[in-house]
């Protein structure tokens, strides 16, 4: 992620991410790992809410066991 870039401080926490997706911290940051749905930055992941919307729509869609 570019901290330059106008879009980059739309990026969530990992917190802020799991409570959104309704899981836990650790099932977030292994879809940031398997999925790409963020990234590690300075020890901190931050998670693209686009990005974690469509693993949420998925899930919604195929059943929690999807992702």
């Amino acid at each position: 992620m570019d901290f330059n870039r106008p879009e980059a401080h739309h990026h969530l926490s990992l917190i802020d991410a799991s409570r959104l997706a309704g899981t836990s911290e650790e099932t977030v940051r292994r879809w940031c790992i398997n999925l790409g749905i963020g990234e590690l930055l300075a020890g901190a992941w931050c998670v693209d809410p686009d990005r974690l919307q469509g693993v949420i729509d998925a899930r919604r869609i195929l059943g929690r066991a999807a992702a």
